[in-house]
């Protein structure tokens, strides 16, 4: 098996992130939800931060 190289990991880990957060976003539009202000910045906030902790652990890690 081939090595993979954290770099690459890490790449691919955010852009689960992203594609994790359109398929949210895709479906909150499709079932009509309106969401807050609010509740836009939680989640905004919430999804930062756990992308900040999954970045620093990947990077911590090597």
């Amino acid at each position: 098996m081939a090595q993979h190289n954290n770099g690459s990991k890490l790449g691919w880990t955010l852009l689960g992130w992203m594609n994790l957060v359109a398929v949210a976003l895709l479906i909150l539009v499709f079932t009509g939800a309106r969401p807050t202000l609010g509740q836009i910045l939680g989640g905004t906030a919430l999804f930062l931060f756990v992308t900040i902790l999954v970045v620093w652990a990947a990077l911590r890690r090597r």
